[in-house]
C-alpha cells in the first residue's frame, strides 16, 4: 500500500494546499484539500469537480453507496454538505447542507439517511433529502438526536459508523479497558445494546483509529496508535475488565479474541 500513497502526487500532480481526507471510488479520486472537496479520473489524471464553498476543514469524505454522483463532506465548521459531482456550477451543485458540530465523521446510512459524528462524540441521524423538490439545501427535516454516546455504550470514545453486510455499527474504543465495542445502529430505534461484538485486548491502553470488518472471511481488523495491526476472529475468552456504567453481559454479545 505504501507505493501508491508516496506516488499519489507524481499520478496526480500538486494539489493546491494540504491534503486532508481521500477517497477512492471506482474511476474516481475524491480529495479534500483544507476547504475544497474534489473529485478527480484517475484514467485521465485531471480535476472532474472541485466546490470551494466549505468554509473550514475537511475532515470526512463519502460517496453514496449506490449513486455514484451524489459525494458527503464533513468539516470542523460542522456543516455536512451533499453535493452532485456531475453538477458544475458551485452553488448549483450543493444538494443538502446539515449543521451539527466540528465533524469527527460523516457519511451515509444506507442510501436514504446520513450520519454526523462530532469530535465530542455526539451522534445525529439526518434524512437524505436531495430529491426532495420541496426542501431547499439548507432546510432540512429535524434529525434523531442520539446525543453523546460514551455514557451510553459506555465507551471511553467512539471511533466511526461501519458497514457490517446490510447493518451498521457504531465503533468504540475503551481504552482503559484495552476493549472495543461493535454495537448496532438502526434508524428509529437508535444504538441496539443487545447486539454488540466485543474486541479484547484490543492494542492495550492505545487508541484505536480504525476498524475494518472483513465479513467474507469472518475476521475484524483494528489499527491502533501503538502502530499495530490486530486481527480478531470469534473465540471463548476470558471476560474482559467491564467498564463501572457496563451493564451486566447480554446473552447476544460475541466476544472475539485476537490472532
Amino acid at each position: 500500500m505504501w507505493p501508491l500513497a508516496v506516488n499519489l502526487s507524481c499520478l496526480f500532480g500538486g494539489f493546491n494546499g494540504a491534503l486532508c481526507d481521500l477517497l477512492r471510488h471506482l474511476h474516481r479520486l475524491s480529495t479534500g484539500v483544507l476547504i475544497a472537496p474534489g473529485v478527480r479520473d484517475r484514467r485521465q489524471t485531471k480535476l472532474r469537480w472541485q466546490n470551494t464553498e466549505v468554509n473550514d476543514e475537511i475532515t470526512a469524505l463519502n460517496f453514496h453507496p449506490s449513486r455514484d454522483n451524489l459525494l458527503l463532506s464533513g468539516a470542523d465548521d460542522g456543516v455536512v454538505c451533499i453535493f452532485d459531482t456531475e453538477v458544475q456550477e458551485e452553488q448549483d451543485s450543493l444538494l443538502q447542507a446539515v449543521n451539527h458540530g466540528p465533524i469527527h465523521k460523516a457519511g451515509f446510512l444506507g442510501s436514504t439517511d446520513l450520519y454526523a459524528l462530532s469530535s465530542d462524540q455526539n451522534l445525529a441521524l439526518h434524512p437524505l433529502t436531495v430529491d426532495d423538490v420541496d426542501v431547499e439545501a439548507d432546510e432540512t427535516p429535524a434529525p434523531e438526536q442520539l446525543g453523546d454516546l460514551r455514557p451510553a455504550v459506555p465507551c471511553e470514545y467512539v471511533i466511526d459508523i461501519l458497514q457490517s453486510g446490510q447493518d451498521h455499527v457504531v465503533a468504540c474504543g475503551s481504552h482503559s479497558y484495552s476493549r472495543v465495542d461493535l454495537v448496532k445502529l438502526d434508524r428509529g430505534t437508535g444504538l441496539r445494546l443487545d447486539r454488540r461484538i466485543v474486541l479484547e485486548g484490543a492494542h492495550g491502553e492505545e487508541i484505536v483509529r480504525s476498524v475494518y470488518v472483513d465479513d467474507e472471511n469472518g475476521t475484524i481488523f483494528t489499527a491502533g496508535e501503538d502502530g499495530r495491526v490486530a486481527a480478531f476472529r470469534p473465540g471463548d475468552s476470558a471476560p474482559p475488565v467491564t467498564p463501572a456504567k457496563a451493564k451486566a453481559k447480554k446473552a447476544s454479545d460475541a466476544r472475539y479474541k485476537p490472532y
